[in-house]
């Protein structure tokens, strides 16, 4: 992906935000050691992340088949014990992993901070690279997302108030079944996203530079891989957040889209994290890691000012 500066922004749009610790979250150093502890026994960092970070009160159903590709989701909701009067909005998760790694099972440190917030969570598996190329990883999200559309309300979850989020490659990816009609059209449903929440995404990063993403986007499509080529203004309002020290996607990559959106008379909200890497932003959903950027706090409100619930 190319450098270049962060791309200007319109001041109303454009959020610094320092990052605050809230009560009762862990301190830096005593969730360092743990986590180095645990990471010395060979354990997956981010599978690590997640066995520090439970579910609580939350209910998890796991590998739900969904599609036509043996493909499997897991479900994440508030127990039956915590009340709700209306069917909760959704959230449908898509992780990153430069579109070559990455497992559903490896984020549910995400679903757990969400859970707790009040959102049904979905976290589908997609293909990876070298099993597909572009664009057969958006059609899994895609299929993924139809079925959220069908299936949510028997969970407790609002099928009119879904917002589609992703961090880095998932970003790319729920931001093209954001912008670019055509991939839920092709999965048999008219329904779009509430809104779109993208955490350090790649929106505009052509051209590529070598390496493998010369073979996971082929030349013919490549263009239709770059969300910005999508914008037209009538879309669902959009969250992004990108760490300011990103140096794997850059965050002019977020400040480029949210140009765009603006340009066209759409809505984005663009938060700058000062400080911040590009794992950070995610990893700040992990409840003893939230002290790196208030990622789920922003989430929430984002979420609550743009409901499009039919309630």
């Amino acid at each position: 992906m190319h450098d270049g500066a962060l791309a200007g922004a319109e001041p109303q749009r454009l959020e610094i935000r320092s990052r605050r610790r809230g009560p009762g979250v862990p301190l830096r150093p005593a969730f360092g050691i743990l986590l180095l502890t645990l990471l010395m026994s060979g354990c997956s960092p981010l599978r690590v992340v997640s066995s520090v970070s439970p579910m609580g009160s939350g209910e998890a159903r796991r590998n739900i088949p969904f599609g036509t590709h043996e493909l499997t989701l897991d479900l994440y909701k508030p127990d039956a014990g915590t009340t709700s009067a209306t069917p909760r909005p959704v959230i449908m998760f898509l992780y990153g992993g430069g579109w070559q790694t990455g497992t559903k099972e490896e984020y549910s440190f995400v679903a757990s901070t969400l859970v707790r917030q009040g959102y049904v969570v979905v976290i589908p598996n997609y293909r990876l690279f070298p099993e597909v190329q572009f664009p057969e990883f958006v059609n899994d999200a895609a299929d993924a997302l139809r079925w959220t559309f069908d299936n949510i309300n028997q969970y407790g979850g609002d099928p009119s108030n879904v917002f589609v989020m992703g961090h880095s490659a998932g970003g790319e990816i729920a931001a093209l079944l954001h912008y670019d009609d055509s991939y839920l059209q092709l999965a048999g449903t008219q329904q779009r996203p509430c809104g779109f929440i993208g955490l350090s995404g790649p929106y505009d990063f052509l051209p590529l530079v070598g390496g493998p993403l010369e073979q996971i986007f082929p030349q013919a499509t490549r263009a239709s891989s770059q969300p910005v080529n999508f914008v037209t203004g009538n879309e669902g309002p959009a969250l992004l957040i990108h760490g300011y020290l990103d140096n794997t996607v850059k965050p002019r990559n977020s400040a480029k889209l949210a140009e765009l959106v603006a340009a066209a008379g759409g809505e984005a909200q663009l938060i700058i994290v000062p400080r911040r890497q590009h794992a950070s932003i995610v990893l700040a959903l992990a409840r003893p890691l939230s002290w790196l950027a208030p990622v789920a706090d922003d989430v929430s409100e984002f979420i609550r000012t743009h409901s499009c619930s039919e309630e």
